[in-house]
């Protein structure tokens, strides 16, 4: 059992049983009153960092939707005509003209 709980459960006992002289240690009161204390802040903090989190979490989101709605246009170099007509682009120039419009390439395999 927690200090807390034994303090709230003394408490509740001196409340179901009621002296009229019953005494209440001053230790015990402090004792309440610093941890109550300490649970407010961690709280404050708690709260402080959501909201933190929350805003950094809501930039993402609108810089994201920005980067969605961007519209970038390619040159494109001039291809050949391929096999069945579809046009071929050389990949080192295709590379180049995304490098220009400003969109990172990554390459796989």
């Amino acid at each position: 059992m927690t200090d807390i709980a034994k303090l709230k459960a003394a408490a509740e006992k001196a409340k179901d049983n009621f002296i009229p002289n019953f005494m209440v240690s001053t230790r015990d009161v402090l004792e309440l009153i610093a941890q109550t204390d300490a649970l407010v802040a961690a709280h404050i903090n708690l709260k402080l960092l959501a909201d933190v989190y929350r805003q950094a979490y809501e930039e993402a989101r609108a810089r994201i939707a920005e980067l969605e709605a961007r519209t970038v246009t390619v040159e494109l170099p001039r291809g050949y005509a391929g096999p069945y007509g579809a046009l071929v682009y050389d990949a080192d120039a295709v590379e180049a003209a995304l490098e220009l419009a400003g969109i990172n390439l990554e390459k796989g395999g």
